[in-house]
């Protein structure tokens, strides 16, 4: 199992894939609210902004609810020491500063996961937004299969510590003390944003996010249904002994139909 489907597991079991999200691989890549594109792979390509198209939304102004501190090791051969001393109320998964880190892989692919918590950034009309890329599809061409980021899930500061398959240790010291500002948002200094690695041995690479990084993110997909599937579904759902009019359908129904889903 590649490392990409690790972590994809590890996001499923850790929050649950609802419809239309995607699991952000690497965590932590440029992915933002509008942003669009085609989905390949289980992930979005870059192609744009939905502003491209004269497209704006507003952002939801209310936080959605968040998780607090966790972590999270793929595998049992994947070992991971903090200090366990916290000095600040939330901040449990950062440890105590100056005992530093400690990570062991084994023999197979394994990642690492560790985050103070989790926020929502989404849009704040999504049916409005879905109207929008409608018109803008019908009266200025937005390709077809377009996708458009409507949500995204951020870690608050966070660390990510990956095993590329291969037997290694990972150890690291802080360079000084981890200290939190009560008025800070976004910007509070993290245990990764200090960490100073000591020792790095087999296949095993440590990424820091000391802003937080992008777990997932939701899209919606602009679709065409076309004349022939509206024929299909509409003729079926006619019922009755006698044949229906296929004449008849082909004059009421439309050519063409645009349609955007999760």
């Amino acid at each position: 199992m590649s490392l990409a489907d690790l972590y994809r597991n590890a996001w499923q079991a850790k929050f649950g894939l609802g419809k239309g999200w995607l699991a952000n691989w690497w965590p932590g890549t440029a992915i933002f609210v509008g942003q669009r594109g085609i989905v390949q792979g289980g992930q979005l390509q870059y192609q744009g902004h939905v502003g491209d198209y004269g497209v704006s939304f507003a952002l939801d102004p209310a936080s959605a609810p968040g998780g607090g501190p966790w972590d999270f090791s793929s595998s049992a051969d994947t070992t991971v020491e903090i200090g366990a001393d916290a000095s600040k109320r939330g901040w449990e998964w950062l440890g105590k500063a100056s005992a530093g880190l400690s990570a062991s892989f084994g023999s197979q692919e394994s990642l690492y996961l560790s985050a103070g918590g989790t926020t929502i950034e989404r849009v704040a009309n999504v049916d409005r937004l879905k109207d929008d890329l409608i018109n803008t599809a019908v009266k200025q061409g937005m390709p077809l299969g377009q996708s458009a980021v409507v949500e995204r899930q951020l870690t608050a500061q966070s660390m990510l510590i990956v095993s590329e398959g291969r037997s290694g240790v990972l150890k690291a010291t802080v360079k000084g003390d981890v200290t939190v500002d009560a008025g800070a948002v976004g910007t509070v200094a993290s245990l990764a944003g200090r960490l100073d690695v000591k020792k790095q041995t087999g296949g095993t690479s440590k990424q820091e996010y000391p802003s937080g990084m992008v777990l997932a993110y939701r899209v919606v997909t602009l679709g065409k249904s076309g004349w022939f599937y509206w024929r299909h579904i509409t003729v079926r759902s006619v019922r009755g002994t006698s044949a229906p009019d296929l004449d008849y359908f082909d004059k009421i129904l439309q050519p063409d139909d645009y349609f955007v889903k999760f």
